[in-house]
């Protein structure tokens, strides 16, 4: 299998739930660029993504439950909805045959993912858990 990303400890916020779901993400990332790279069906990639986008949204929610003190929690919010957004956008667009490839997809969502992560999900995680707002279970 091509693993074009592997979990960094920069990934990590500190939270188990999350970086499992995270390592899962980026497991289901490798999935999407192994079906590219094996020329799978055209239905076989829209199913992968979909798989993915449905994951993304469980992720959220989880996520979201931990940072809802942050003092910036609507704008983490607003940056998921909008990432859902573009991604259902290209996803219709994908399976329409519009001006869009499988592999576009794959690094719009690898470099939102990974940016994401590392930006405002370790970000928010740490002030949280520098300002005592962390709950381990919320």
């Amino acid at each position: 299998m091509v693993n074009l990303i592997n979990w960094k400890n920069e990934y990590s916020v500190g939270v188990d739930e999350i970086d499992a779901q995270h390592k899962k993400l980026l497991d289901m990332l490798n999935s999407l660029l192994q079906a590219i790279v094996e020329k799978k069906s055209k239905e076989g990639m829209e199913k992968v993504l979909e798989e993915m986008i449905n994951y993304v949204d469980f992720h959220f929610k989880s996520e979201e439950k931990y940072t809802k003190p942050h003092p910036n929690f609507s704008e983490h919010r607003l940056e998921h909805w909008q990432f859902v957004k573009t991604t259902m956008e290209f996803q219709k667009k994908f399976g329409r045959n519009e001006n869009i490839s499988i592999q576009e997809i794959f690094e719009f969502l690898v470099n939102w993912l990974t940016n994401h992560i590392i930006g405002t999900d370790v970000r928010d995680f740490t002030y949280l858990r520098k300002n005592n707002l962390l709950k381990e279970t919320p």
